[in-house]
């Protein structure tokens, strides 16, 4: 795909959605940084391209790792440095990015059938193209709802017990999100999931 040649296949979305934004803000209507001065306005892009590249999954396992060497040398992130602020917003970010099992069920349960939609289209685009469908994008091998069931406790859950953990700022909050979380698991749970 053009895109994805455009960007070498690395962080194919991430890089087109910054790409985007970035390019939005050249309307001078848009412009939402335009009260900056140029210098501060550059650097906020950057910072902007940035957190939305840190939203790849791919960056998942290394955010996860880092974040556990917080909690075990008990050394939580602090705002006092501009690497651990730009870090501390990237996994912030990419824990929004990954909340859908952390709101209300009456949203979550919404956003679930929209992801799984995009999923088994995906799949049905594959195999009209003759290609290999990847099996989770495969609405013939299950209804999805297990396997996401399965990433929201083996991906998102530990996410936001590690956030928790190691950003003092924020550990009340995580700790909703992750009641939240746990209490439609186990609705996911009582319908059969």
């Amino acid at each position: 795909h053009p895109v994805a040649v455009k960007y070498s296949n690395t962080s194919v979305l991430e890089n087109h959605h910054a790409a985007i934004a970035i390019d939005l803000l050249s309307q001078p209507e848009l412009d939402v940084l335009s009260c900056f001065p140029p210098e501060k306005r550059e650097e906020l892009k950057t910072l902007m391209r940035d957190l939305v590249l840190y939203t790849d999954m791919s960056k998942h396992g290394s955010l996860l790792d880092n974040l556990k060497e917080r909690v075990d040398s008990e050394k939580p992130l602090s705002t006092e440095s501009e690497d651990e602020r730009r870090f501390m917003l990237q996994t912030l970010l990419h824990a929004a990015d990954l909340s859908n099992p952390c709101k209300a069920w009456t949203i979550h349960i919404q956003w679930t059938h929209a992801i799984l939609a995009e999923f088994f289209s995906q799949g049905d685009l594959e195999r009209h193209l003759g290609l290999e469908v990847t099996p989770m994008l495969d609405r013939t091998l299950s209804c999805g709802r297990s396997q996401q069931k399965a990433f929201f406790q083996g991906f998102v859950r530990p996410l936001f017990v590690m956030c928790a953990s190691s950003i003092p700022l924020i550990r009340d909050k995580c700790q909703t999100c992750l009641d939240q979380l746990d209490a439609n698991v186990a609705r996911w749970t009582e319908l059969g999931f």
